[in-house]
């Protein structure tokens, strides 16, 4: 979709989830980041083997940053940085809604992934990694499995449309916990930062 309704543009977005795959679609939702930039925001929840019930539910924020078109590269990170805040609210409150809602007990994973137009190093990155992200491509590439990742660029993930090798597909993971209160009462998830093995698939 674009970001007018009932427009279609050539450049859009989707997220294809496999009708038998590991994840089931719950809902999808768009959220506008800025002229003419969309994020997609998605619920699934994990399938556990012969169709049971009670996997993970995962939330997926699906996105495309602006390209860096001014000639001042503070401008572009500024814009990228507002961009992935508006994309980090919007997955946190899609997270809390369902929260509210759910009798569940389990804890939920969270990911910000897609084309960021900027590499690991930007204020765009380094914002979701401050909201408790690990950057897994970046920590698979360091072979830092088992910790936090980092600012690591991995090498050409893509050409852009002027035919230049970049680095700036991303995926970000971080897990909401939730944690049992002393006098026994349901409580909030909580997100922290986990290592980039918690998606384990």
């Amino acid at each position: 979709p674009g970001s007018v309704v009932g427009q279609h543009r050539d450049d859009g977005m989707c997220c294809l989830v496999r009708k038998q795959g590991l994840l089931e679609l719950v809902k999808s939702d768009k959220v506008l980041t800025g002229p003419q930039r969309i994020a997609q925001i998605i619920q699934c929840r994990e399938r556990l083997p012969n169709n049971g019930e009670g996997g993970r539910n995962v939330f997926i924020a699906n996105s495309h940053l602006s390209f860096p078109g001014d000639k001042d590269p503070t401008i572009n990170n500024e814009r990228q940085k507002k961009e992935a805040g508006i994309i980090l609210d919007a997955l946190t409150n899609a997270r809390n809604e369902w929260d509210k809602t759910s009798l569940s007990t389990e804890s939920c994973l969270e990911i910000v992934c897609g084309d960021f137009n900027s590499n690991s190093c930007s204020s765009a990155a380094a914002l979701v990694e401050d909201n408790n992200f690990v950057n897994c491509v970046s920590a698979t590439a360091n072979q830092l499995l088992t910790s936090v990742g980092g600012a690591v660029n991995i090498g050409t993930t893509h050409c852009d449309h002027l035919g230049n090798r970049v680095s700036v597909d991303h995926i970000f993971l971080r897990v909401a916990k939730r944690k049992d209160n002393k006098d026994g009462q349901r409580s909030s998830v909580k997100p922290e930062r986990c290592s980039a093995l918690a998606l384990g698939y």
